[in-house]
């Protein structure tokens, strides 16, 4: 149930303000690593332009390009290029994915490439 609510959380994007505390308060406290990225993943998609935000989340969405799921590796390097530029670290691992075998993640990861690199 939460990881699907973090995911309508994202999908619903800014208008879900009120549930930055919340999400943050997992993102900070779980020790459930992918409800952990699931959290950050929706707190960038509702907060795209908090600069503090994104720098403490690359990190963990980087971790989540090594996930062994397709859907959650291409979502998280289609977030990561979203943020463009200040994603710059992800560069290494999203270049390893664009040779997966899933044609849908490694588009996304050559997509993000691109948008990173502006």
């Amino acid at each position: 149930v939460r990881y699907s609510a973090c995911f309508a959380l994202a999908n619903i994007g800014e208008n879900a303000g009120g549930a930055v505390k919340s999400l943050a308060q997992v993102a900070d406290h779980s020790e459930d690593e992918f409800l952990r990225l699931a959290a950050v993943w929706a707190l960038v998609k509702i907060q795209p332009n908090n600069e503090q935000l994104i720098k403490v989340a690359v990190p963990v969405l980087i971790g989540g390009l090594k996930h062994p799921e397709p859907m959650v590796q291409r979502e998280t390097a289609e977030t990561l290029g979203e943020i463009g530029a200040p994603a710059a670290a992800a560069k290494a691992e999203l270049t390893r994915l664009t040779e997966s075998s899933d044609d849908d993640v490694s588009a996304a990861a050559k997509q993000a490439l691109e948008q990173i690199s502006g």
